[in-house]
């Protein structure tokens, strides 16, 4: 499920070095997630580094000036380029949470349109008290990316509770469920990253490699693959030609122990379910049907044309999407099957 943060998260955590966010960059890992940066957050959480950094060099000019001012050695003080350190702080947060130029979200003219009318007309994000129309461009561009994310599902990590949640400070404001739903996408909302964790990683924590193993059905991954090539020969015929076969006839797998790669899984709208991204290898033994040069069975020094059952080995990565529901692996679908 793929993340956005607030301005806030990025401004509470400037160093990013939290045992959440340490949590949160596994659960990333073992989801394949993203996490993506609005450009309205980009800028907000840049000016406010900045005049943070001023604050702070100015109440170290006047502490130096009130030491001056009494003592006979006078302390100088070099000023640093605030603009180097504000770009230094955004390389990191990017680095740290591996945030690509393809992962900042991009706001349009629409975005502009969509939260006047909202602010004229008190609609969530915007309120009655104040005009959030920096909220609301934020929210609009979460619906576009949740819209292009897998399942139509991401992530929103707000402590902004008065604009976005309900008046528990938990659940999104119905204002913006409707939205939700006009959109035909989900935006779960979280306050904080702690919350994210608590509620996320341990769905995730629960799929280990071993556990994985005992609910595999590898009976019918290799009756999978055998029908895959029956259906597809190509490879078969170039490892034939190899040792100069033609080949006739795929007949079976006779040798597999598929081993786990890699694996990801992807939270799903239906609940308890989920897809497990799973990627499998071994060195396989085929056999097969193929055309060769055989002795004669006239004469020993002759040779004939002759069809007989050769065995071929090849190394294949196969990789499955498989549905989980109710903890049952329900569905496998073969995406892709490599050779090497």
């Amino acid at each position: 499920m793929n993340i956005v943060f607030d301005s806030n998260i990025y401004i509470d955590n400037p160093k990013i070095e939290s045992l959440s966010f340490s949590l949160l960059i596994d659960y990333l890992e073992k989801t394949k997630s993203s996490i993506y940066l609005p450009r309205l957050v980009l800028e907000e959480i840049s000016a406010v580094f900045k005049r943070r950094l001023e604050s702070i060099l100015s109440k170290i000019n006047g502490n130096i000036n009130n030491f001056n001012s009494f003592a006979t050695h006078q302390i100088i003080l070099e000023k640093p380029n605030l603009d180097i350190e504000v770009d230094k702080f955004i390389t990191h947060a990017k680095e740290k949470l591996h945030i690509s130029d393809n992962n900042i979200l991009e706001y349009s003219e629409e975005y502009f349109k969509e939260a006047l009318s909202r602010a004229i007309h008190h609609i969530r994000p915007c309120t009655e008290d104040k005009e959030e129309i920096r909220d609301t461009i934020i929210w609009l561009s979460l619906i576009d990316l949740a819209k292009k994310s897998p399942e139509n599902i991401i992530a929103f990590i707000s402590n902004n509770t008065s604009d976005y949640a309900e008046k528990d400070k938990k659940t999104l404001h119905c204002q913006l469920v409707k939205d939700l739903i006009a959109n035909g996408v989900d935006i779960k909302y979280f306050v904080s990253i702690d919350d994210f964790i608590s509620e996320q990683l341990p769905k995730v924590n629960k799929y280990s490699e071993e556990y994985i193993k005992s609910k595999l059905d590898y009976d019918y991954i290799e009756n999978d693959l055998n029908n895959y090539f029956q259906n597809n020969s190509r490879e078969l015929e170039r490892l034939a030609e190899r040792k100069d076969y033609n080949f006739q006839s795929f007949s079976q797998i006779t040798n597999i122990d598929l081993s786990i790669y890699k694996f990801n899984i992807y939270e799903m709208k239906k609940e308890n379910s989920c897809i497990l991204q799973i990627d499998l290898y071994d060195e396989i033994e085929l056999e097969a049907e193929v055309e060769c040069m055989r002795p004669s069975f006239y004469s020993l020094d002759e040779y004939e044309t002759g069809t007989k059952i050769k065995y071929f080995y090849t190394e294949i990565h196969a990789m499955y999407n498989i549905l989980i529901e109710n903890d049952e692996f329900t569905t496998y679908d073969l995406e892709e099957l490599e050779f090497y």
